[in-house]
C-alpha cells in the first residue's frame, strides 16, 4: 500500500508535467498508447488514493465501537496529520505563484481571504471557489470520507445503507448531487472499505463485484478504482501485500507522496521554465527537463515532508483514540 502511494503520486505527477506542457516534442514522439498511458491518463492516480483510502480507513477501525468521543478523536488525528501539510503548501503555492508571474511578466491574483478559508475549511469545492492548486479538490473529498465512515460506525448495521449510496454514485444516479459533496465518488472510497471487508469475510466479495461492475461501466476513473479494490482483496490474501513492492526507493516515495502531491504543481511550473531557459526545445531538451523536473520534485517533497509532514504525523500519533475494540482488533493507534 505504501508502493501504490508513491505510484499514485508520480502519475500525478506525470499528469500534470505533460498537461503544462512541459514535454511537448517527448509526448509527441512517444507512440500514443504509451503517452496516454504514462502521461494523459495520469489522473488516475486520484483514483487509486480514493480506493486506498477507504481500504486504509476501514483496517484501521476495524473491530472498533465507535463513539462521539471516539469519532473526534480519530478527525483530530487526521486534521492534525494533513492540515499543516496542506496549509503550509497553500503558501508556498501562492508565493510561487506571484514569483513566477513576475519573471514571465504575467497578472497574477492573490487569493482573497474568502477563497483561503474555504479552502482551509475544505468547502472550496461546495461553495465553488476557484482552487488555489487544482490538487486540492480531491481533499474535500477525502475529508468528507473520514468523517462520514467514521460517524457511520457508530451505528449498527451502518454498512448496508453505505454500500446502497456507493452503488447509487456508481450507476451516476447522484449525479444531480450539488458538486463537492461526497455522494460522486463515494463508491470509489467504498469499493476499498469492501476490499478490506470481503479480506475477512469473503461475502463481501459478492458486494465488491458488483460495486466493482459499476465503476467500470461508469469511466475509466471508476474501472481504477475497481482494479486497485481487486489487487488490495488478492495481495491481502495472498500474503504478497506485507511483503510486495518492498523497494526502498519505492517505499520512500510513498512515504513522501502527501507532500509530493501537495507540491508538485509549483515546483513543476519553475523548474520546468527554468529547465527550458537552459535546455532549449526538442526531444533530447524535453528528456532533460522531465529529468530536471522529476529531481526537483522528489527532493522538495522530502524536504518538505522532513520540515513539515513528519513533525506532524508524530503529533498526530500523540492523541489517544480510544474505542471500544471487538475481538483482538489490528492495533489502531497505530494505523489511524
Amino acid at each position: 500500500m505504501q508502493a501504490l502511494r508513491g505510484i499514485a503520486a508520480l502519475w500525478v505527477v506525470f499528469f500534470h508535467l505533460s498537461a503544462a506542457e512541459h514535454i511537448p516534442a517527448l509526448h509527441a514522439w512517444l507512440p500514443a498508447i504509451a503517452s496516454g498511458a504514462i502521461f494523459d491518463s495520469g489522473h488516475y492516480g486520484v483514483a487509486i488514493f480514493f480506493t486506498l483510502s477507504g481500504f486504509v480507513i476501514a483496517h484501521s477501525l476495524d473491530g472498533a465501537v465507535m463513539t462521539t468521543r471516539g469519532v473526534a478523536q480519530f478527525m483530530l488525528r487526521r486534521s492534525i496529520r494533513l492540515d499543516p501539510a496542506y496549509w503550509v503548501s497553500m503558501v508556498v503555492v501562492v508565493a510561487v505563484g506571484a514569483a513566477v508571474s513576475v519573471l514571465r511578466d504575467k497578472p497574477f491574483v492573490v487569493p482573497d481571504g474568502g477563497a483561503i478559508l474555504a479552502h482551509i475549511l475544505y468547502l472550496q469545492e461546495i461553495l465553488a471557489v476557484p482552487e488555489i492548486d487544482v490538487v486540492y479538490w480531491t481533499l474535500t473529498y477525502e475529508i468528507q470520507f473520514y468523517a462520514i465512515f467514521a460517524a457511520a460506525m457508530m451505528i449498527r448495521g451502518s454498512m448496508l445503507p453505505l454500500f446502497a449510496i456507493a452503488l447509487l454514485s456508481a450507476a451516476g444516479l447522484l449525479d444531480a448531487a450539488p458538486e463537492g459533496l461526497f455522494f460522486h465518488y463515494w463508491g470509489s472510497f467504498f469499493i476499498g472499505v469492501i476490499a478490506r471487508r470481503a479480506t475477512d469475510d469473503r461475502r463481501w466479495v459478492v458486494g465488491m463485484a458488483i460495486l466493482g461492475a459499476l465503476l467500470v461501466m461508469d469511466n475509466g476513473f471508476g474501472a481504477i478504482n475497481a482494479a486497485t479494490a481487486l489487487l488490495l482483496y488478492v495481495t491481502v490474501r495472498s500474503g504478497w501485500a506485507e511483503t510486495g513492492l518492498n523497494w526502498r526507493w519505492l517505499q520512500f516515495l510513498g512515504a513522501i507522496s502527501y507532500s509530493l502531491y501537495l507540491l508538485h504543481n509549483p515546483i513543476i511550473s519553475v523548474t520546468g521554465w527554468m529547465a527550458h531557459k537552459v535546455f532549449g526545445a526538442g526531444i533530447a531538451a524535453d528528456i532533460a527537463s522531465l529529468i530536471a523536473i522529476l529531481a526537483a520534485a522528489v527532493i522538495g517533497s522530502t524536504l518538505f515532508w522532513f520540515l513539515v509532514e513528519r513533525p506532524t504525523q508524530r503529533l498526530s500519533k500523540r492523541i489517544s483514540f480510544t474505542s471500544d475494540v471487538k475481538g483482538s482488533g489490528t492495533g489502531i493507534a497505530g494505523t489511524v
